[in-house]
């Protein structure tokens, strides 16, 4: 399989922002169940501006976060985006305080001619609340380089294969089984695995897992447990681990599960791999292979 899906934080240069826009940096917070912003960072504003970004590819996207109010009746702060200066339906759906939450989708526009676009997001607040930006992903042009861009692969696509330790819900998958593996192989330099943290009265403590790369030593790595007097519903984007930076190059990631059906399992939504330039004699581009097995 190979990804073409980019994923680009709000911090990279290609996104502009006009006046009115500051940047965040180590930030942790996390409003509703969506998990804190892509790379800790994240871009607030709380007066009319816009951002936008130009890619070339067929889709686009942008998240962030709105803290929604009402004023005279009307959502505030609110939005409008644009794909090539012509207006296009958003998705932000929330419409109250009580649903704030990170990673919320603010528009997607698929099936885009291949070329050059640029999507734009304009604010439109009193300034009693803020909205921010998170990230942007877009499906890469085939005509384009891509070697040292972030890609996303989401790991209960058909190129994965489960066994009977494992279950799917719509979004990801998961195991409680003690022992239960999951291989990884992938081309470039790092790879950023997020899952799922199910909030569920019988299993929601502490786990842990390990994950080893290229066959070398094991590292241990909690899976984090549900905080008392959390919202109801599953915790997504959860950062599980990242791997160190490696050559550039072929390598395989093995991941196994050691805890059991009263703690937080093991669970797979998507994984983020940096790309790198690849030396002479290996292919460019991410290629990615995901095995899942049972125990023996």
């Amino acid at each position: 399989m190979t990804s073409r899906l980019v994923v680009v934080d709000d911090a990279d240069p290609r996104v502009q922002y006009g006046p009115g826009w500051t940047a965040h940096s180590y930030v942790q917070d996390n409003p509703g169940n969506g998990g804190p912003p892509f790379q800790g960072t994240e871009h607030t504003a709380d007066r009319n501006t816009t951002v936008s970004f130009t890619f070339t590819g067929t889709m686009v996207r942008v998240e962030g976060k709105l803290d929604v109010g009402e004023v005279n009746g009307r959502r505030d702060p609110d939005f409008e985006c644009a794909i090539d200066g012509k207006s296009i339906e958003g998705i932000g759906f929330y419409t109250s305080s009580a649903n704030y939450t990170s990673h919320l989708l603010f528009c997607t526009v698929p099936d885009l001619p291949d070329g050059e676009h640029t999507l734009t997001l304009n604010a439109v607040t009193t300034g009693a609340r803020a909205i921010s930006v998170d990230q942007f992903q877009y499906m890469a042009s085939p005509m384009i380089n891509i070697d040292n861009e972030r890609v996303l692969v989401d790991a209960t696509s058909d190129n994965a294969r489960y066994s009977s330790g494992w279950e799917s819900k719509v979004w990801y998958s998961y195991t409680y089984g003690r022992g239960e593996s999951a291989i990884l192989d992938f081309v470039g330099v790092s790879v950023k695995w997020y899952g799922v943290a199910p909030n569920l009265s019988q299993a929601n403590g502490q786990s842990t897992a390990g994950y080893m790369v290229d066959g070398r030593e094991e590292v241990n790595f909690t899976l984090p447990g549900i905080p008392e007097g959390s919202p109801t519903g599953d915790f997504r984007n959860v950062l599980m681990f990242e791997t160190p930076s490696l050559s550039p190059g072929r390598h395989q990631l093995k991941v196994t599960h050691y805890g059991d059906y009263l703690s937080t399992p093991l669970s797979l939504d998507y994984v983020v791999v940096q790309n790198a330039t690849i030396p002479a004699g290996s292919s460019s581009g991410l290629k990615v292979k995901l095995y899942i097995f049972s125990p023996r």
